[in-house]
């Protein structure tokens, strides 16, 4: 969980068996994550929610010890080329990105978790439609109204190790046609963020 409310005891349990199940490598989005996990014996891998943005944030979470790092969302293209950092370098380059996360379901106070499934939206003043997905009850996340999209634009990351497609709501065949454009550096279609 990207977030934990009150139960990081059970939390850390959960990772205990997944550790002696031969599970070894663990994504932090907090600095909590990172602590926990090195306590354990995961091998760190920094996500986007870490917010690094800079080469002073990399240098930081460098000394950490973590693998690899997953710059921030807000990281912006001719600084991400310009960054010096210690360790691999990798963006999230498609993905309904989440604009917010909280405790309480917003869908929740007019349609119960059963009728949901992850299929319901905030629509704002505009008519925008803004998916809310659940994670496992825990929390909630309200996505971005439209994807990030950068398959081609690819050759401009030329200080990136690694690229992540972060798919939440898309169906199998959205998944597949995705996957090809990132393979042919295809321009986008449809409504779009940078």
């Amino acid at each position: 969980y990207r977030v934990m409310f009150l139960s990081e005891q059970s939390q850390i349990e959960k990772l205990k068996a997944l550790k002696q199940q031969g599970y070894h490598r663990l994504l932090a989005d907090n600095l909590a994550h990172i602590q926990i996990g090195k306590e354990l014996g995961f091998t760190i891998h920094a996500g986007a929610y870490l917010n690094c943005v800079n080469s002073y944030s990399a240098k930081q979470l460098a000394d950490f010890g973590v693998t690899d790092i997953t710059l921030s969302f807000e990281a912006e293209l001719k600084k991400i080329n310009a960054m010096i950092a210690e360790r691999p370098l990798g963006i999230i380059v498609y993905g309904y990105i989440p604009l917010m996360i909280m405790k309480n379901c917003p869908i929740k106070a007019k349609h119960k978790c059963k009728d949901c499934n992850g299929t319901k939206a905030l629509v704002d003043r505009k008519g925008v439609a803004f998916r809310v997905i659940c994670n496992h009850r825990k929390y909630s996340e309200v996505l971005n109204s439209n994807p990030l999209y950068m398959a081609d634009r690819m050759k401009e990351l030329r200080n990136c190790s690694f690229a992540t497609l972060y798919f939440t709501i898309e169906t199998q065949a959205q998944v597949e046609r995705v996957i090809r454009q990132y393979q042919n550096g295809d321009a986008p279609k449809g409504e779009f963020t940078r």
